[in-house]
């Protein structure tokens, strides 16, 4: 398949077997996605995206952040998270409940009528 896919479209070739994979797998994803898009991007275009999600993913992984999304695929490696994360999570909590109390707070004030309900 992977030859196929060079000879059609003319896909770098470099790498080992995963990264290989992983190419012709994010091409595919790419590919079928713009078969199905009102405005279709030239192949250029498309094979541009690619170049660019493969810099992406190495930059991540000389990061080590690749590291740190398979260590979420654990229950340990989420457990930690969340713990890690609990204060930004109830900040961004308590703002929705106030925005949603301040919401229902101008309705009332602007004459909305709520919902009614219907046994």
């Amino acid at each position: 398949m992977t030859e196929l896919t060079k000879q059609d479209h003319g896909l770098p070739t470099h790498g080992d077997k995963d990264v290989i994979i992983t190419r012709v797998q994010d091409w595919i994803l790419l590919y079928n996605s713009n078969l199905d898009t009102s405005q279709p991007r030239s192949l250029a275009s498309l094979k541009a995206r690619l170049a660019e999600t493969e810099a992406a993913r190495k930059r991540d992984l000389d990061k080590g952040r690749l590291e740190a999304v398979e260590e979420l695929k654990t229950v340990e490696g989420r457990s930690k998270y969340a713990q890690d994360k609990r204060s930004e999570f109830e900040k961004l909590k308590q703002e929705i409940v106030e925005r949603d109390r301040k919401t229902k707070t101008e309705e009332k004030g602007a004459g909305v009528e709520s919902a009614i309900e219907v046994e």
